[in-house]
């Protein structure tokens, strides 16, 4: 069995190895049992990344060993991606943790490393970890890099994540501040039916009346309570 990217002739392949590392070769294979060879999209499937994975199949044919990285942290990626893309990914652990050791690293990740993550589809745990990195990055001051914001345009769906890992982030904050005022006003006044927080939801879909409700009383009473300063009693 040929396994080669576009017309090149690439790999022989034994086809058992292949049935056995990847369920998308048995599709394949299954839907065309008699082809002598498997031809992939060089752009999808990078050469370089296939053959790591077709060696990494031959060789723990007879020993186990782990998946290598490529040269690069772009390569890198994009084996991980490849082997992920042909259902993989369980043995590409050691890669996934080296990229993403590199991603929560002290200096931020270059627009060509960004652009090897890009290619990951957004559900994917490592493409929301850089998500997370550069919606931080913005928030503390790259809100002000002209270069970054221009690029970022160019990178609708880094985008939306980032915006999407920013809501959240603001959700959470307003959810502690919000649980912090009911248990103050807890402590403060412990005569008080206890207090239970009001969440980010539940204050943008109803009035603003207060931080917290007060478990036991009617909507009303909560109102005046909420409204009128609070006496030490």
């Amino acid at each position: 069995m040929w396994v080669r990217p576009n017309n090149l002739v690439f790999k022989k392949m034994p086809k058992r190895a292949l049935l056995a590392f990847s369920s998308e070769m048995q599709k394949a294979l299954s839907s065309h049992a008699m082809t002598p060879a498997l031809c992939f999209n060089d752009e999808q499937v990078p050469a370089f990344a296939l053959y790591k994975l077709c060696d990494f199949m031959k060789g723990n044919c007879k020993a186990t060993f782990a998946l290598k990285p490529g040269k690069t942290f772009e390569e890198t990626v994009d084996i991980y991606r490849v082997a992920c893309l042909f259902d993989m990914g369980k043995y590409a652990g050691n890669l996934k943790f080296q990229i993403r050791a590199k991603l929560m690293g002290e200096i931020l990740p270059s627009y060509s490393e960004l652009e090897a993550i890009m290619k990951l589809p957004p559900s994917d745990g490592l493409f929301k970890c850089a998500a997370m990195i550069m919606s931080s990055y913005r928030h503390q001051g790259g809100s002000k890099d002209k270069k970054f914001l221009d690029w970022l345009l160019q990178s609708p769906e880094l985008k939306k994540a980032m915006d999407e890992y920013s809501k959240k982030k603001q959700v959470e904050k307003e959810n502690r501040k919000s649980e912090r005022q009911a248990h103050m006003i807890a402590n403060e006044f412990p005569g008080l039916p206890q207090a239970k927080a009001i969440s980010a939801e539940e204050s943008q879909s109803g009035p603003k009346i207060a931080s917290f409700k007060a478990i036991g009383l009617p909507v009303s009473q909560t109102d005046i309570v909420a409204e009128e300063p609070l006496k030490k009693v």
